[in-house]
């Protein structure tokens, strides 16, 4: 239900919806809630996938006795170890308390907090066998489990793992069917779902991630003779997320995520904000900041006019000036063309001394714009000054603060070769911090070498990727300066301003 709200939000069909605020369930793993934007949300159905050995059971236990020490009640289904054995484990991590469980449809313990009414309960599933009871087939046992969350007031389901239930059907679609119609049942009374899953089995994985509303990956790597553990948050419907690879680790304790380095704070130039000009690729940047670069990843397929022309028309709208250096298959009218639909008279622009062009390519330029087509982005403090001591023009009018740069890389590379547009590339991105100006830049990598490109990609501050799969144009995120990475969205078109709308699938 989340998620057809945030869609029917994002819908140009709809110019108003009454949007219902979220509502967050904290997971208690040290620095997780950070990533997710503030917890789970409620009602929704998580999927932490991993390998033997990273975690799973842990997480799930940690997340069960966090949500009964608010008060909750937990209902935790073990499917492929014993109950003792369960309970065995837990009982030696720091978090552990024994007035918290539940046992036998009677609370056997004194609490030891008597405001506190949240249990956890255990109950074992292994190959069809759960509580005692033997049952004839896989759906009656997720019956079952229906019948005890809505018997009792379940308001946290975990099953760990789902691996072992999903295994016993025959027919993939009749799992499919049964697990998803106990999700959207569990999710009507408002009770969030988590499942742990073996990331080996990848069909049956396959399933799991389709039927869940977020997805957390725990893996491991050797780095430098060292196990290194990862956590990485795939996907979350209804609520943003960070979806780059964290560190992680895990004792007695539990589970704590690290943080890193863009979670520092920035310098106070890269704090104020500007916009794109499209308000979802604003969000999913995490704000445009003034001081900050950005490289659009394109291919020779995909039509990025509106995305360039939005651009440039939000950095007029906000005082600032532009310099822009076109794709070589546009000519002067033609762009002249493109940003007049945004109410852009390039012509006046140039002559007010806010827009200046770059040309890499000899394209023969209109007479009124021919004082205004520079060789590079200049050196100078201010392109006024620079376009009155050139040309002797701009001999009045409003200096702007900041000026918006949109560089086409590939034409760099080919005039001043690898070497020297990582010379000018450092140059700028220095310039462009001290004065607090907006870099973007724009390349296709599969026609520049990679050093170049590894280069590119690591003194950015943000990586914005558009491309086309079959006959859709789509846009994702996957740079950030304060560490976002955002999903795949689509980038649909509209018929006015900005002309683009981005959709998430």
């Amino acid at each position: 239900m989340n998620a057809l709200i945030s869609c029917m939000a994002d819908s140009p069909y709809i110019s108003e919806v009454d949007l219902i605020p979220l509502e967050l369930v904290k997971t208690g793993i040290t620095g997780l809630d950070t990533l997710l934007k503030g917890g789970f949300v409620k009602g929704s159905t998580i999927l932490i996938s991993g390998n033997y050995g990273v975690g799973k059971t842990l997480f799930a236990l940690q997340y069960a006795f966090h949500q009964a020490s608010k008060g909750d009640k937990v209902l935790y289904v073990s499917t492929s170890e014993p109950v003792f054995k369960v309970k065995q484990f837990a009982s030696n991590l720091d978090f552990y308390d024994e007035s918290l469980i539940y046992s036998e449809y009677r609370d056997i313990t004194q609490k030891k907090d008597k405001a506190v009414k949240g249990t956890i309960e255990f109950v074992e599933s292994s190959l069809g066998i759960i509580t005692g009871i033997h049952y004839t087939d896989e759906s009656s046992l997720i019956e079952e489990i229906r019948n005890m969350v809505e018997g009792k007031g379940i308001q946290h389901l975990i099953i760990d793992p789902i691996t072992t239930i999903t295994m016993l059907y025959e027919s993939e679609a009749v799992m499919r069917k049964d697990v998803l119609l106990m999700g959207a049942w569990l999710t009507r009374l408002g009770c969030t779902v988590l499942l742990t899953a073996e990331e080996s089995d990848l069909k049956l994985l396959d399933v799991e991630k389709y039927l869940s509303d977020c997805v957390i990956s725990l893996s491991s790597r050797m780095d430098d003779h060292e196990r290194e553990f990862l956590i990485t948050v795939q996907k979350q419907r209804g609520n943003k997320q960070n979806m780059n690879s964290h560190i992680y680790t895990f004792d007695r304790s539990g589970i704590t995520v690290i943080h890193d380095m863009s979670y520092m704070e920035r310098p106070d130039i890269m704090e104020s904000q500007a916009s794109t000009g499209i308000d979802k690729l604003d969000e999913l940047m995490g704000g445009l900041r003034y001081g900050s670069s950005w490289i659009l990843s394109i291919d020779d397929r995909i039509h990025y006019e509106p995305v360039f022309s939005a651009i440039l028309s939000a950095g007029l709208d906000a005082n600032e000036g532009i310099v822009y250096s076109p794709p070589s298959k546009f000519s002067f009218n033609g762009i002249k063309d493109l940003l007049s639909r945004f109410s852009i008279d390039i012509i006046k622009e140039c002559k007010d001394g806010n827009a200046f062009f770059v040309d890499y390519y000899g394209r023969k330029v209109p007479d009124e714009l021919k004082n205004f087509v520079i060789e590079s982005y200049p050196e100078a403090e201010d392109l006024r000054i620079f376009a009155r001591d050139k040309y002797g023009i701009i001999e009045s009018g409003e200096v702007r603060d900041h000026w918006r740069i949109l560089s086409n890389l590939n034409g760099e590379y080919n005039v001043y070769e690898p070497a020297g547009l990582r010379d000018r590339y450092s140059k700028n991105l220095s310039r462009v911090r001290e004065r607090g100006d907006i870099y973007f830049s724009y390349c296709n990598f599969d026609e520049i070498d990679e050093r170049t490109a590894e280069f590119l990609r690591t003194s950015c501050d943000g990586i914005i990727e558009l491309y086309v799969k079959g006959k859709y144009q789509y846009l994702k995120v996957t740079k950030s300066p304060g560490g976002l990475m955002s999903s795949e969205h689509v980038i649909v078109p509209l018929d006015k301003k900005p002309f683009i709308k981005l959709m998430q699938k």
